[in-house]
């Protein structure tokens, strides 16, 4: 479960984000939607740990996120987490394959085995990328891009699922087979789902949709911070 109490975080006086409550049920299924520049993705990052409150209280699990050290929130990421950024942020320098696996390179907890590999294989299969194993990051449209992106969030076989924009750049064919994959691993393996989207054909597909406007307290955020906060 994912608990979220008293929990306020600013950018300096230019945005508040102010959550009373908020909690998650293991396995459910959660859309946030609401207007751009509202604090939607501020608050998947905070929930990843990513971003830190000033007070209030993060809980995954039995894990109080908001407690944690910076390494410890990092190693929490890479074993429990499965995240998809809006921006992707794939290593421009690393194959689509080498990417995929990146989570298992970045800590020696993280155990890179061939059962691993054969998974980011699959992976790529099932979303049709995996031709495009040798490319790097420039070489892929931005849709075989999102894919990627999708592969790698998914393939520590995550307990907590962070989507921002999962199926933004996608083609209508393409978007409905993300969709089926994410679906599919969230009903299989019990794994809970947190969707920032604006596409509101998606929304059927959630247990619960949040209105992130009449659910959050927020101040107008300032245009200039408005990509870090959307």
């Amino acid at each position: 479960m994912i608990k979220v109490s008293a929990l306020k975080f600013a950018y300096s006086r230019e945005f508040e984000l102010a959550v009373e409550s908020l909690e998650i049920e293991e396995g459910e299924k959660v859309a946030i939607v609401g207007p751009s520049g509202s604090g939607k993705t501020t608050l998947l990052n905070l929930l990843a740990g990513i971003l830190t409150p000033q007070s209030g209280v993060i809980q995954i699990g039995k894990t109080e996120v908001s407690g944690l050290s910076d390494a410890q929130r990092r190693l929490f990421r890479l074993q429990n987490l499965g995240l998809v950024f809006q921006e992707f942020e794939l290593v421009e320098y690393l194959t689509t394959l080498d990417n995929i696996l990146l989570p298992f390179r970045l800590h020696n907890a993280m155990r890179l085995d061939p059962s691993v590999k054969q998974r980011a294989i699959e992976l790529t299969q099932r979303l049709e990328v995996s031709d495009k194993l040798h490319r790097l990051p420039a070489r892929l449209s931005q849709g075989e891009r999102q894919r990627v992106a999708i592969c790698r969030a998914l393939i520590n076989t995550p307990k907590y699922l962070f989507t921002d924009e999962p199926t933004g750049n996608l083609d209508p064919i393409n978007k409905m087979r993300v969709l089926d994959l994410l679906m599919d691993v969230v009903k299989s393996d019990r794994h809970t789902l947190v969707t920032v989207t604006h596409d509101h054909d998606l929304l059927k597909q959630f247990d619960r949709v949040i209105d992130f406007e009449s659910f959050f307290r927020t101040t107008p955020p300032n245009p200039e911070i408005e990509s870090a906060s959307t």
